[in-house]
């Protein structure tokens, strides 16, 4: 496929009209190429009335085009695979339904299937001249068919020829024979078909309403001897098929619902049992039947919403985030859908100070407001939230200790002594609630509570929408995992040291679930990293200096993992990561700041940048395999989270709290 052009969009197909198959990527790589819809327009003539139609010569000797009542296009390929200029020949035939390319003939010679004034309707042949620029007679023609064919289908040698669909009879016609066969008894619509053989005996035919067709025709010595149709099963009515390798057969639509692309495997066998009714997934169909006595085993399906005729947005769990409901699909494929918007905006944000919790929610003016979520614990000092599976919060909880530790750092701005080190420790014997509440998004109330033992308040938490890790007193590290109204505490450990801080971010294919958990340590000045759920030790990086890490975050940029590790003084490490081994390479160190630094990851289109808030806030992204480092044209900040507000569409959204003189702002 060198000598060839060809171009392809990485994007999934919605409603599919054409498909493919060919070594397109490489000589012994299959590759099934699809296509949505399009339109190939001109400043003169009139458009065709049944659609625009490009055929290609079996032999690649020219590209045909009828996008115009009586008018055909020509372009011309050379030797070499280059097109030429293109002409267009005059058409007799004004209302034209199909037009294909003929095998095994000396000179591109084309078959067009056309009515006349009176309704009735013709196939005829014609042969393209390059040199004369126009059309020759052909080899055959037919009158009078099927008042409801519609459709041509090109048969390879050595038979020839060409099959013609209509409402009631399918009909196979060469220039030395004629056969016809009935096609259901209530009558039907073939729309797409593929051939499966190479020696052009089966063919599989869809209709409009959506079911699969197996034709044979039987020939001996290369001389077609009858036809035979078989019915195979129910899909999503085709558009599209197109038949893979290894008996696999995609089937495309643009009704389907709720899938749009049908993969069949075929037995080898002439004649296939009936199946029962299947949607358009990826199946595999057997001789053996199964324990239900069915022969379709699916293995993958396709979301397809086209074509929508009505839709309505609606609010159907009051949380400010809007949904789609669509009138969607066609014939026996009708449905109604529910979309979920792609930009959900956030309802609530949560504000923790020292001794008290409040939470802000938009109202209709786009102002934040404060509201009571009952299941939250508002006299409390807030660690972490995060929405989680199920439609539910979580709130990591304690009353003195974080705080306290933030107000000497914040003081001192340096390494903590060993004095005020042993006031923590005392200031930690005086908390006596910690704990971890699952609250409800829709009812806001108290799902669950784990409560952490008495003396071992929680120091450090972190959560995914899954998962969650926390430190408490004594150096344990806890996981937990969430479920539907329970907290399930899966392991915990006691480490050497205690925990500064703590991330479980997901960054492999699950987006919900980490598989590692990094952990940054006190005293020995170190980020670990551990396996999840056992919390096995995978891999010890020393940060040296004498400044603990304050956040660590894991993150993607540009595909490639990396580990970012922010230390009390400013100073930021950042570390290529294998995420199956845990294994850290490439390590750098910049300075960003004088103060300690929190990292938070936000969403960009479809990219992952990390803002590192502190006396100099910045945004970290990924470009040329190579972190870079944007100011943001702030002061100093002492926390940041992103806020996606539909008071602030397309723009990168996030709500601060800095410090400025005596003041905290919001």
């Amino acid at each position: 496929m060198s000598e060839w052009n060809y171009v392809v969009t990485a994007h999934k197909p919605t409603a599919v009209t054409h498909s493919c198959v060919g070594n397109f990527t490489g000589p012994h790589e299959l590759n099934l190429i699809i296509s949505a819809m399009g339109d190939i327009s001109d400043r003169v003539g009139r458009p065709s009335d049944n659609g625009q139609i490009g055929i290609i010569d079996a032999d690649c000797r020219l590209i045909g085009l009828h996008l115009y009542d009586g008018s055909f296009k020509v372009i011309p390929i050379d030797n070499k695979g280059q097109l030429k200029e293109a002409f267009n020949i005059r058409l007799v035939e004004f209302q034209v339904l199909d037009i294909k390319f003929l095998y095994g003939c000396l000179k591109p010679t084309i078959v067009v299937l056309y009515q006349d004034n009176n309704d009735a309707r013709h196939v005829k042949t014609y042969e393209v001249s390059l040199k004369e620029k126009d059309f020759l007679e052909g080899p055959w023609s037919q009158k009078n068919i099927a008042n409801g064919s519609n459709l041509l289908i090109p048969v390879p040698m050595p038979l020839g020829g060409v099959i013609i669909t209509g409402e009631e009879t399918i009909v196979y016609r060469s220039a030395t024979s004629f056969k016809a066969t009935p096609t259901t008894p209530d009558g039907t619509v073939i729309v797409a078909y593929d051939r499966i053989d190479a020696d052009s005996s089966r063919y599989l035919l869809g209709d409009i309403f959506g079911l699969l067709h197996l034709l044979l025709i039987t020939h001996e010595k290369g001389r077609e001897t009858g036809l035979q149709i078989e019915y195979l099963e129910e899909t999503s009515a085709a558009s599209t098929i197109s038949y893979l390798d290894n008996a696999f057969i995609y089937v495309g639509s643009r009704y389907g619902v709720p899938e749009d692309e049908v993969f069949l495997d075929l037995d080898v066998c002439v004649c296939i049992t009936p199946l029962i009714s299947l949607k358009e997934k990826l199946v595999k169909l057997s001789l053996q039947p199964d324990a239900n006595g069915s022969h379709v085993r699916v293995s993958e399906s396709y979301a397809n919403l086209g074509p929508i005729v009505d839709f309505c947005v609606v609010n159907l769990e009051k949380q400010g985030q809007s949904q789609i409901m669509t009138c969607s699909g066609a014939f026996n494929d009708s449905s109604l859908r529910i979309v979920r918007n792609d930009d959900i905006y956030d309802t609530f944000l949560v504000v923790s100070f020292i001794n008290e919790t409040r939470i802000l929610a938009m109202n209709t003016d786009d102002e934040l407001e404060e509201i009571e979520i009952e299941g939250f614990d508002s006299q409390v000092h807030t660690l972490f939230c995060q929405d989680s599976v199920h439609n539910q919060l979580i709130q990591e909880k304690e009353l003195q200790y974080m705080e306290y530790m933030m107000r000497l750092e914040q003081r001192h701005r340096q390494k903590i002594s060993k004095l005020e080190r042993r006031e923590i420790r005392k200031a930690k014997e005086e908390v006596t609630a910690s704990a971890v509440r699952l609250v409800s998004s829709s009812s806001r109330q108290l799902l669950q509570q784990w409560v952490a033992p008495p003396g071992y308040s929680i120091n450090v938490a972190t959560s995914n929408e899954t998962q969650i890790l926390l430190a408490t007193g004594g150096s344990n590290l806890v996981y937990m995992e969430i479920g539907d109204g329970k907290l399930i505490e899966i392991k915990h450990i006691t480490l050497e040291y205690e925990i500064s801080c703590l991330d479980i971010s997901p960054i492999g294919q699950n987006s919900n679930y980490s598989s590692l958990a990094i952990v940054g340590m006190w005293t020995d000045v170190s980020a670990r990293i551990f396996s999840l759920p056992d919390l096995d030790l995978l891999t010890i990086e020393h940060l040296g200096g004498e400044f603990i890490p304050r956040s660590v975050l894991l993150c993607t940029f540009e595909g490639a993992p990396y580990l970012l590790c922010a230390l009390g003084d400013g100073h930021l490490f950042s570390f290529l990561l294998n995420i199956n081994t845990g294994e850290l390479s490439d390590r750098k160190k910049v300075s960003l700041g004088m103060q300690p630094i929190t990292l938070r990851a936000f969403s960009s289109k479809n990219t992952t940048p990390v803002i590192a808030s502190s006396d100099r806030p910045s945004v970290i992204y990924g470009r040329n395999k190579k972190l870079l480092y944007s100011n943001v044209n702030l002061k100093e900040v002492r926390y940041i989270c992103p806020f996606n507000s539909s008071a602030f569409p397309d723009r990168w959204r996030f709500l601060s709290i800095s410090v400025v003189g005596s003041d905290v702002r919001l």
